[in-house]
């Protein structure tokens, strides 16, 4: 009777039996750039063996350990957790200071996280290094936080080992340029939390190499071919992202019942076109204390500063409202750092960031050198304003030549006025004195003059 046997049998891939795992980040505004939320959120569903659903992430513009603990009371539980601090709360303008209050602050947002992260729950305090025009002090108050943070009870990564790769746009926030080794920096971190394991590219050539050796493996004669490499390998997870067209018709509905009312129509403001995913997070993740930057009526705006450490409360600009900027300068002293949304009507800018549409993230232009807030009726208003100025002065240095030409002639030779009067009064005195006054006779000699006054006297 035959019988079936196999030429060659090999393993096949085992699928994961365990159920996706979760991970949640909260930050200060190292991870602000959205090149660095989009690439860790990727990174994270690529991890093998069992890729991670980044559930959520606060990015929280400015904030210390006591900001970020509040941050992780709104967060989801999770399997995993990482919190980048970077001691905002130590740093209190020009100076460096690690308090007892900071201490608490810092073991509060340790017990915090941990209480949501089921697995585990690590801090990353960027090396000092990074931060090389910061002061002194700042180098030396990183390891007594970083002792205190694992006296807390939590296991504290500092990026090391990417020294020298990544560069600063400005003092204390990477540049843009910089973004695939700053992905890769706190990566790292979630892979150390796991175990460390291999990168997803390491796991896909393994595969590549055993699907070459099948094939050489594999009789010419075979009848019944296993199926393409394709339908078995492990593919790729998509970018795990979440797409924004529920939100952009939701409130385009609103936004075209609004403008029905409306004498002159508004156009579609672009984001509600354009906009094709959301944000992983709020940005900012919430508004600071005695901000209003929504606020209908932009005289009655106030932003504060989402820079780290700034805080800069910022009205509209006016005299009366007592601020460094007039009127004639700038609206406000500051701008966002997206500018896509611009032709977004106030009444729906909150919402929009709300639902995480739009980057809302403001910057002031004291302290961190943000553009001002000029429109373009303002710009040319103020431009019409220099040259009027300019023109006038040259005008008025033209008058002033002319001017002093004219009076440096006349004192030379005055024909009129105070100066030929004053002229004539010293020639008359002269002429008194040697004998030739106004009254004297045409023809007259100075002998006969002069024997007319002593017949005379």
């Amino acid at each position: 009777m035959p019988n079936i046997r196999a030429k060659i049998s090999f393993p096949l891939p085992l699928a994961s039996a365990e159920p996706a795992k979760t991970l949640v980040i909260v930050s200060d505004s190292s991870l602000e750039l959205p090149g660095v939320i989009y690439g860790l959120q990727r990174a994270a569903a690529l991890i093998e063996p069992t890729p991670l659903r980044l559930q959520f992430m606060a990015v929280c513009p400015g904030a210390g350990a006591k900001e970020l603990a509040n941050a992780w009371t709104k967060a989801p539980e999770c399997h995993y957790g990482l919190t980048v601090v970077n001691m905002n709360d130590c740093l209190k303008g020009i100076v460096c200071e690690f308090t007892e209050e900071n201490k608490a602050d810092l073991q509060v947002l340790v017990r915090q996280a941990a209480a949501l992260c089921t697995v585990r729950s690590d801090l990353f305090v960027n090396h000092s290094d990074f931060y090389p025009k910061l002061d002194p002090e700042y180098a030396k108050l990183v390891p007594r936080y970083t002792q205190a943070a694992q006296e807390a009870g939590a296991t504290v990564h500092d990026g090391a080992a990417w020294r020298g790769r990544i560069t600063l746009r400005d003092t204390m926030h990477f540049a843009a340029e910089s973004t695939p080794e700053v992905v890769e920096m706190y990566i790292s971190a979630v892979h150390s939390m796991l175990g460390e394991q291999p990168p997803r590219h390491a796991a896909q050539d393994a595969d590549d190499r055993m699907a070459e050796e099948q094939e050489i493996a594999l009789s010419s004669d075979d009848d019944d071919p296993p199926d393409p490499q394709e339908e078995w390998l492990p593919r790729d997870q998509e970018e795990q992202r979440e797409s924004a067209e529920e939100v952009r018709e939701q409130l385009l509905e609103k936004f075209n019942l609004w403008n029905e009312g409306l004498v002159i129509k508004k156009d579609v403001p672009r984001c509600f076109l354009e906009t094709k995913w959301q944000l992983p997070t709020r940005m900012p993740a919430w508004l600071p204390r005695h901000d209003d930057r929504f606020h209908a009526q932009k005289k009655s705006r106030v932003f504060v500063c989402d820079t780290d450490g700034c805080g800069q409360v910022v009205c509209f600009s006016s005299e009366q409202n007592q601020t460094r900027f007039r009127r004639a300068d700038c609206e406000f002293a500051g701008s966002c750092s997206c500018q896509l949304w611009d032709d977004l009507p106030p009444c729906f800018r909150e919402e929009a960031w709300a639902e995480r549409l739009i980057d809302a993230t403001w910057h002031c232009a004291h302290t961190c050198g943000a553009d001002t807030t000029l429109n373009e009726h303002q710009k040319k208003a103020r431009l019409d304003r220099i040259h009027a100025y300019q023109k006038g002065k040259r005008e008025d240095a033209g008058k002033g030549r002319a001017t002093a030409s004219s009076s440096a002639a006349g004192s030379a030779n005055p024909t009129s006025g105070k100066g030929a009067k004053a002229g004539k009064r010293k020639r008359t005195l002269e002429g008194e004195q040697e004998g030739t006054g106004k009254g004297m006779k045409k023809g007259w000699s100075k002998d006969q003059g002069q024997a007319s006054k002593r017949r005379t006297g």
